[in-house]
């Protein structure tokens, strides 16, 4: 055991105590930034300075390398860094920011001009002059800057000289056989005027493009020598004929009406209004919708021109909907139900008269029974009994289909399954 670690021991000098990890990391720290600057916070702009996430105080030590750190109780913020420049561009911008000056930091301004003197930094007189010329170039098109650079490689030089410059650069990398070649087609080129084109081939002959032109204009038929058929698609083939868009999509009405015309004709009213609902007054029938959780009704018109029928009075006995299904109302007082729910006192008479309905409730308000009961007798009550599936039932989510299912289950109605 050491002489510091145990205090009844007596010792002969005094050991300093081991650093820890934290000191000795804050010490190298400080031999890292030797620079240091300390500004008061305002607690007002803290948080701009901060940033979401520490964004701020993130970029502004990567831009000018330098660390941050805020004190918790005074709020005072201390800069430290390698550089007093970079020091201090990054108090500039901390100060605009407690200042309220530039709340919505972006760093933009200090950082260019510090970015720009880092580059610049150790650079000649003629290294910075390049740079401002890359940045006056900047957006150019690589014809400018080709043009730029043949006037400074030409600046001073004679004819001749521009002429075997160029030539030079043509033959870089090429070898004698490439050369000659080259030579060749030069040549070539000047034997050829009045923009006609060559190939490098003394053999080749120039395209007459005034013969070719009036044999254009005798296949088409027109004033212009460069136009195509107007109306028409071609794909290279002279046989293709253009589609008749008008006439296929007649062609499909036919067929389709002809499809339908031979199905069987749906039978869409099942339902015969008791006399009780059908002589509600119109204040009864507000009453009534009133007490059962305020129910809204409209129609939904899509032309004026349209005519409806009145919609249908609610119900609120079962019987009064399914009096001719015994065997649906019995399976009803199975559930031990005592009346219809509000949904259902107003969707069965729709819904039964064959109307399409769109109902809006609350979840466990019966909305699965509001829409199966009516559909239940619409299947069964068909002349023509139809094979396969009948009734489809869409549910956004597998949870709700399961549900559904379940409930469809608890019925029974002349041998319909789900």
């Amino acid at each position: 055991m050491s002489d510091w670690e145990d205090d009844s021991e007596p010792s002969t000098h005094e050991r300093s105590k081991p650093k820890t990890y934290t000191e000795s990391r804050r010490s190298q720290q400080d031999s890292y930034f030797p620079f240091l600057e300390r500004v008061s916070g305002n607690p007002t702009y803290i948080g701009a300075l901060i940033g979401r996430s520490g964004s701020n105080i993130k970029k502004i030590q990567s831009d000018f390398n330098v660390r941050v750190q805020i004190e918790e109780q005074t709020k005072d913020i201390t800069v430290k860094g390698r550089y007093r420049e970079d020091v201090d561009e990054a108090i500039k911008v901390i100060s605009k920011i407690m200042s309220g000056e530039d709340s919505k930091f972006n760093g933009t301004s200090s950082r260019d001009m510090h970015t720009k003197r880092k580059a610049d930094y150790g650079k000649s007189e003629y290294d910075k002059r390049d740079y401002n010329r890359g940045k006056a170039e900047y957006g150019k098109s690589e014809y400018d800057k080709r043009d730029y650079n043949r006037g400074k490689a030409d600046y001073g030089k004679s004819e001749y000289d521009e002429r075997d410059y160029r030539r030079g650069k043509a033959n870089y990398g090429k070898s004698e056989y490439d050369k000659r070649d080259n030579n060749r087609n030069s040549n070539s080129q000047n034997r050829y005027s009045n923009n006609e084109y060559y190939s490098g081939n003394d053999e080749f002959e120039p395209i007459d493009w005034t013969a070719a032109n009036s044999r254009a204009e005798q296949k088409n038929d027109t004033d212009s020598k460069y136009s195509f058929p107007k109306n028409d698609y071609s794909f290279g083939n002279d046989d293709f004929e253009p589609i008749d868009w008008a006439a296929a999509n007649r062609n499909a009405e036919e067929s389709r009406k002809a499809r339908w015309a031979n199905a069987p004709k749906l039978t869409k009213d099942f339902y015969r209004e008791e006399s009780e609902v059908a002589n509600m007054t119109m204040k009864d029938v507000n009453e009534l919708r009133l007490s059962n959780n305020n129910i809204t009704v409209s129609r939904l018109i899509t032309s004026k021109d349209e005519k409806f029928d009145d919609i249908p009075n609610p119900v609120w006995k079962f019987k009064q909907c399914f009096k001719d299904y015994p065997d649906l109302l019995e399976e009803i007082n199975k559930q031990n139900f005592t009346e219809p729910s509000p949904i259902q006192k107003q969707a069965w008479p729709i819904l039964l008269k064959g109307e399409d309905l769109i109902g809006i409730a609350q979840t466990g308000t019966g909305k699965t029974l509001a829409f199966l009961l009516p559909a239940l007798i619409h299947t069964d009550g068909q002349p023509k009994p139809r094979n396969g599936p009948n009734i489809l039932v869409l549910a956004p989510t597998r949870e709700l289909a399961l549900q559904i299912e379940k409930e469809v289950n608890k019925y029974s109605f002349r041998g319909m399954k789900a």
